[in-house]
């Protein structure tokens, strides 16, 4: 999911210049960036907290 999300912020933003290619993304396309960040963050955090911190 990670990598996904990379590989659209990259060829789709304005971020490392334009490709030959450009292709406007939707509103939808970032609220499933935003809330798949969101998800993995939470993720990561409460896979931490139970492995580490509550033995």
């Amino acid at each position: 999911m990670a990598t996904g999300i990379g590989t659209l912020r990259s060829k789709n933003s304005s971020a490392h210049g334009h490709g030959t290619k450009k292709v406007k993304l939707s509103i939808r396309h970032s609220r499933l960036v935003v809330n798949s960040c969101m998800t993995i963050g939470l993720f990561l955090l409460e896979t931490y907290y139970s492995n580490y911190l509550e033995k």
